[in-house]
């Protein structure tokens, strides 16, 4: 399957995206929603859709946590579910942290949105 992007997507692994990821640094503080987790932790996000976003972190989290993101500069927030962290490199210092967000929405404060992500 060819993508828009002109690249191949091997056999098993179609698009499966509910709205369009876009690469935007949005910086965060994500909490623990989950009250056997601790933690209050800065992130950065590497790119962000209306459904959730990849955050780079200085660690990772358990999959299925919930997390608080909490916007510093828009003064939004939003709860989520960590879905999957991966280490960024072999001499791990940073971490990938995907997200899907409990309710879809633009809390990122994109100045366009795609039609994808419909109207919020």
């Amino acid at each position: 399957m060819e993508r828009r992007d002109g690249m191949n997507t091997p056999p098993g692994h179609e698009e499966r995206r509910r709205s369009r990821r876009i690469p935007l640094w949005v910086p965060l503080v994500a909490v623990s929603a989950d009250p056997s987790l601790d933690f209050s932790q800065p992130v950065d996000t590497v790119e962000v859709s209306r459904h959730g976003c990849l955050l780079c972190a200085p660690r990772p989290f358990p999959r299925g946590a919930r997390v608080r993101l909490n916007s510093p500069y828009t003064k939004r927030s939003a709860t989520a579910h960590i879905i999957r962290s991966h280490p960024l490199g072999p001499q791990v210092k940073a971490w990938y942290v995907a997200l899907e967000l409990d309710k879809a929405e633009d809390i990122w404060n994109v100045p366009w949105r795609p039609r994808s992500w419909g109207v919020t």
